[in-house]
């Protein structure tokens, strides 16, 4: 079993803080929290996010950093810096990598270095502090995605912030896979996956929103001038995505395969937050699964899109 989607903040990553930090414009506070110049303030450390538990059965896990130290904030030199910090921590792991996505070719600079230091893809946030992921600055980091066959694993951060979705933990059960599908609706409309027919993006958290209300885009398509940017109508691109199986719900998994295919998704475990699944396998039985699509979704997919010998 490959487990795609969990999240780790290297064990020396403090140290390399108080090193090299100030020079960076991120510092670690007395409370164990991590701050950059740019005003953001990660939440407080989870112990397991040091070393995250493996589901039973996983074989290989799949770490991404933690969205909170992805300082988007930071200027582009900063925050070139600060992406290299932590992927040199980081590597040396089945890991995914991240980029300073505030300046696209710094992006795309910072990419080249991690594929050639054995990442296996690249972790983005849904948006760059606001600026949408169809911004034509963020074009040669697409380009080079593209051009590298890179898997892009889209997960959301820097969420809209409204006090809407404040009370009930709703900025995380409600406004994270909101800006999922706002991500994947912006890749579509924007014309992204038309000018990059080979990206490979993955959603994390099932795809949000968007498999399950790719008709009302359609629409939008269909009778909204603002919605023709795109080649196609939406649901031509429900396969030009990957998808987790955190979806928390076997009747949920069941439609996403049934719609995109066993081939699209991927298993994951979103460790070790408490809104991960801890038992993917168990999800991913109660689906109805065949033997053959549950080889693919557990293992498989994961081996040939991160391409695991």
């Amino acid at each position: 079993m490959i487990d795609a989607h969990a999240h780790l903040v290297p064990p020396d990553l403090s140290a390399r803080i108080a090193a090299d930090g100030a020079r960076l414009g991120v510092r670690l506070e007395s409370d164990g929290r991590i701050a950059f110049a740019s005003g953001e303030t990660s939440r407080p450390l989870l112990p397991g996010l040091l070393d995250p538990p493996r589901p039973a059965g996983c074989d290989v896990q799949i770490v991404s950093p933690w969205v909170d130290l992805l300082g988007y904030g930071l200027d582009p030199e900063r925050g070139t810096g600060w992406a290299r910090l932590l992927n040199t921590a980081m590597a040396g792991r089945p890991a995914l990598a991240t980029v300073p996505l505030q300046d696209g070719h710094a992006a795309a600079g910072e990419l080249a270095w991690a594929l050639g230091h054995g990442f296996l893809g690249v972790e983005i946030g849904t948006n760059v502090r606001g600026r949408e992921l169809a911004d034509p600055e963020l074009e040669p980091f697409w380009a080079a995605c593209a051009e590298a066959r890179v898997p892009v694993f889209l997960h959301p951060a820097y969420v809209i912030a409204t006090p809407r979705v404040a009370a009930h933990y709703l900025h995380n059960l409600a406004a994270n896979p909101f800006d999922t599908t706002l991500a994947a609706a912006q890749l579509i409309f924007g014309g992204v996956l038309d000018r990059h027919p080979d990206l490979r993006p993955f959603l994390a958290h099932g795809g949000g929103y968007w498999p399950y209300q790719f008709g009302r885009l359609d629409r939008g398509y269909a009778v909204r001038r603002e919605c023709r940017g795109a080649a196609q109508a939406p649901r031509a691109y429900l396969r030009a995505f990957s998808y987790d199986t955190v979806v928390h719900s076997a009747e949920a998994l069941r439609y996403l395969i049934g719609l995109v295919g066993a081939d699209r998704v991927l298993l994951g475990t979103d460790l070790p937050f408490d809104m991960g699944d801890p038992e993917p396998l168990v999800t991913l039985d109660g689906a109805g699964v065949t033997p053959r699509e549950r080889q693919a979704i557990a293992h498989d997919n994961a081996a040939s899109l991160f391409r695991i010998g």
